[in-house]
């Protein structure tokens, strides 16, 4: 990454909190989605309610007869 020599120090501190701010809340989102998929796969799989997927398009359902 280049330096930003034309910025003053306390705009480059700034941008450096703000950079860090930005990457800290996306790996929070990311550990939050990974952790409420574990969350729900293990709590799906304890209560004994593991269904298959709904199909992808009402069209590639089969109709019962």
């Amino acid at each position: 990454m280049t330096e930003k020599t034309d910025l003053s120090p306390r705009l480059q501190a700034r941008a450096n909190r703000l950079r860090r701010a930005g990457l800290f809340v996306i790996v929070a989102l990311i550990a939050w989605t990974i952790g409420a998929t574990v969350f729900g796969v293990v709590t799906g799989l304890r209560d004994g309610n593991v269904q298959e997927p709904p199909p992808l398009s009402p069209f590639s359902a089969t109709v019962e007869p």
